[in-house]
């Protein structure tokens, strides 16, 4: 079956075509033993700098690494790289205060007893670890614990970092200053937990961070916090409960507005890719499918992402055409209180790849940027490329007001 044959199913069920975009400018930042995770990509303050952090395996055990582009992503360095964990690895980044800061969860056995540490490093602007920090180089926010910490989201804020992880199947949060001081766990409460977690910030009047995780039953919750006030869990999922895969949940925000994907479990049929979205601090919420496949048609969306900007939302999954035997990246988006695109977009070559989601940021300078991996046509490579989409000018919806004069009239 050829590309122009292929068809989404989005909001009304109907189909539609997708549309084929040339390949935008891809650049390959690393190729790696065995990149692992959901890979992470954030920006600078002023868009001057780029990071990229992923995950990794090799001999001797598991690990991150982190690359710096000081020139909107055409080239990039490696400047850390670490193997540490034996076992269960999990990751997270956040940019704050002109730094990078990491958080990691190591596990490794002794004897009959597994162990497990939740730490936080931080890195300068050039990407070079800061061995200060903490006055070692690294925050021990768990200690060395029997403890199952499985998943970890990371928040910079302003003056402090907000940690938020999962141990023994329960909600935790931690703080510290950006000096390493650390400030200690804070009681919210008991709300199980067990994986898929991701938090945002959130500039409202009554919502001061989201987070989205897999909950109670094995379905998507949504948990907002007031600091000094408290909340819990909140429905997120007004139309259809979710059950959704350890990876495959992203969380962003933009003022008061927060927007959740997440893909339905791999090889389930349909596979759908939905999306959660609320414009009043988290507080009610609506539900929308915004593509699905089936296996009788051999086609699968998968691994979705999202990012929010001032006035435009991006969505980016994965589709896999069984039939062409290809793996493509594809993006949807919407204005602010509009309608999304009516299908979505290819805008990658074949990557040969089912995995983890899309990194996704925006930069105020490089607009909406994204990070994945590929096994073409070279094994293990993380890929760097600038999404397409853009906001649309007035000129694009037919406004000519600004002119002096209109060809034709």
């Amino acid at each position: 079956m050829k590309r122009n044959l292929i068809t989404l199913i989005i909001f009304t069920l109907v189909m539609i075509p997708a549309t084929r975009l040339p390949a935008f400018t891809q650049r390959l930042v690393d190729v790696d033993t065995s990149p692992i995770g959901q890979p992470i990509l954030l920006a600078s303050d002023d868009g001057s700098h780029l990071y990229t952090v992923n995950g990794h395996w090799d001999n001797p055990g598991w690990g991150f690494a982190l690359h710096v582009s000081s020139d909107g992503g055409w080239t990039w360095s490696k400047t850390y790289e670490n193997y540490q964990g034996q076992d269960h690895f999990n990751f997270d980044a956040d940019f704050g205060a002109g730094t990078v800061y990491v958080a990691r969860i190591d596990s490794w056995n002794v004897g009959a007893s597994d162990y497990y540490e939740l730490s936080v490093q931080r890195f300068d602007a050039d990407g070079n670890r800061d061995t200060s920090f903490a006055n070692t180089g690294m925050l021990s926010v768990s200690g060395q614990t029997t403890d199952v910490i499985s998943d970890v989201s990371l928040i910079a804020e302003d003056d402090m970092l907000q940690i938020f992880w999962i141990s023994n199947d329960q909600l935790k949060h931690s703080s510290c200053r950006y000096d390493g001081i650390f400030l200690g766990h804070t009681n919210i409460g008991s709300t199980t937990a067990y994986g898929s977690l991701d938090a945002v910030r959130m500039a409202g009047d009554n919502t001061d961070f989201f987070l989205a995780f897999k909950g109670s039953g094995n379905e998507l919750k949504g948990w907002r916090w007031t600091e000094n006030v408290g909340l819990g869990l909140v429905d997120i999922t007004p139309d259809t409960d979710l059950y959704p895969e350890w990876e495959d949940v992203t969380v962003s925000a933009y003022g008061r507005r927060v927007e959740v994907v997440v893909g339905s479990p791999y090889n389930s049929n349909p596979t759908e890719v939905h999306e959660l979205s609320s414009d009043d601090d988290a507080l009610s919420w609506t539900q929308e499918v915004l593509a699905s496949g089936w296996d009788s048609v051999g086609y699968q969306m998968v691994s979705p992402s999202v990012v929010i900007g001032p006035g435009q939302t991006v969505s980016t999954f994965l589709f896999k055409d069984d039939n062409e035997n290809t793996s493509e990246w594809a993006w949807l988006q919407r204005s602010h209180g509009e309608n999304w695109t009516p299908s979505g977009h290819i805008f990658t070559s074949d990557t040969d790849f089912i995995g983890r989601s899309m990194g996704l940021c925006r930069s105020a300078d490089g607009g909406y940027l994204g990070l994945f991996y590929s096994n073409n046509p070279l094994a293990s490579q993380i890929i760097f490329v600038k999404l397409p989409q853009l906001m649309r000018s007035s000129f694009d919806e037919g406004d000519f007001s600004g002119w002096s004069g209109v060809v034709g009239n």
